[in-house]
């Protein structure tokens, strides 16, 4: 790809996305979507952000109508489309396709965009892009967030997935479509961007990109606001070796294994300097919580808003990343590096190529919880020499690849590349 001059004609875009944060929302960190449409903007182009009315995370409703909000010089189109209360349910599913379908029907009713960015998952507000797309000469990039529908398999033992692929028949058909037929395809990581390219039947070409989630650089040093955010934990700090996690309380990523990494230290009697802070909420919030009784070394800190993720990351050690999926590369690896953590994780994608090539982190593996023990006790015994090397190499792995401003403007380049060189560009 070759690198745009300074853009001086106007675009209309639109990106379509389900999950993240409202952008307007306070105490939360922009997600992918909303900092990509905000950097587009300042370029003086005109954005819209297609959306649902719900926010999952929360799973709350930030409004009870189909609307158009204006928030940082761009265009909210808000579809209101219900809610749903578990992520792993057939409301969910269906809450999904009435968003792609009210999607199709507003879509043909407003004014055709110069390019259009939908991510998938979506799969069926993919699919319903690239139909647009490809009836109005619209180049539309699909933007692979999360391996659906092969995710849904995994609800099924290996000797039933074939009923798995038979039920879910239609899912593979339309993402196999939005793939094969999007102009091109760009990932947060490598191996989601080669599997696309499978679904697609075709090989990757110079046009296809990866664009890391990326975050912030944290700066974070109030230590009086510290212990006002931190109440609870305000005693047991003093010379503790604190071991975090942050995220989603989900099947996928849960941290039941550090539960039973911190079960293992005290069994051991080791370790008892080190103490978990685990913040987040999900559906597996109660199971963790329960697992953990008898404890005193694990504490639940709940869902953490912006302020309170920067504080607790002021205070950590170290960071846990315990997925049950071998490639996967959550929001909050990021959020660690920026802070100068070293990442323990069960990932073995780009983060772990990553961690290793920096000597950043360490791997262990899922399904051993004495690793993660072992890891943890490792690192909480090195000297304040040893440890410093560890967290500036995770600092310069994340200036060099994951800062969310250069990965934004790298990403909005591509895309009036894109349009450049696929559309037809609207006079100013």
């Amino acid at each position: 790809m070759k690198k745009n001059k300074k853009h001086d004609k106007k675009l209309k875009i639109w990106l379509i996305h389900h999950g993240e944060p409202p952008p307007f929302a306070t105490g939360v960190a922009a997600f992918r979507t909303a900092r990509l449409s905000k950097k587009l903007a300042l370029r003086g182009h005109d954005v819209t952000y297609w959306c649902s009315s719900f926010w999952h995370h929360k799973k709350i409703l930030f409004c009870r109508e189909n609307k158009n909000i204006k928030v940082n010089n761009y265009n909210l189109h808000v579809l209101h489309v219900g809610k749903y209360k578990n992520n792993h349910s057939i409301s969910r599913y269906f809450h999904h396709k009435k968003m792609a379908k009210l999607f199709s029907k507003e879509a043909k009713i407003s004014e055709k965009p110069d390019i259009i960015i939908s991510s998938l998952p979506i799969h069926y507000c993919a699919y319903e892009a690239v139909k647009f797309g490809n009836e109005n000469q619209i180049p539309i990039i699909i933007d692979i967030r999360d391996y659906w529908p092969d995710i849904f398999l995994k609800c099924f033992p290996k000797i039933l997935q074939w009923l798995g692929r038979l039920i879910f028949k239609e899912d593979f058909r339309v993402t196999k479509y939005s793939l094969k037929n999007a102009t091109t395809l760009v990932s947060m990581m490598s191996h989601l961007l080669k599997w696309g390219g499978k679904y697609a039947e075709r090989s990757l070409n110079d046009d296809d990109k990866v664009f890391f989630l990326g975050g912030d650089d944290s700066n974070y040093d109030n230590c009086e606001k510290l212990v006002q955010l931190f109440p609870e934990i305000k005693e047991k700090l003093e010379r503790r070796f604190v071991a975090s996690y942050i995220g989603t309380f989900g099947s996928l990523t849960h941290p039941l294994a550090i539960i039973e990494a911190a079960r293992h230290l005290k069994s051991i009697k080791k370790g008892d300097n080190i103490l978990f802070l685990l913040g987040g909420h999900g559906d597996y919030y109660k199971k963790c919580i329960d697992a953990a009784k008898g404890l005193e070394n694990v504490i639940f800190l709940g869902w953490l808003d912006n302020n309170r993720i920067e504080a607790l990351n002021s205070i950590s050690s170290v960071g846990i990343i315990p997925s049950l999926e071998e490639i996967s590369l959550p929001n909050k690896a990021f959020s660690y590096l920026g802070a100068g953590l070293p990442i323990i994780s069960s990932e073995k994608g780009d983060l772990n190529n990553l961690l290793e090539k920096y000597h950043a982190g360490f791997y262990f593996d899922i399904s051993n919880p004495k690793q993660l023990s072992n890891k943890i006790l490792d690192l909480s015994k090195l000297d304040s020499k040893s440890y410093n090397r560890i967290s500036e190499n995770a600092k310069l792995l994340f200036k060099k690849h994951f800062q969310a401003d250069k990965i934004y403007k790298e990403y909005a380049d591509y895309v009036e590349y894109i349009a450049n060189k696929y559309g037809c560009i609207k006079k100013s």
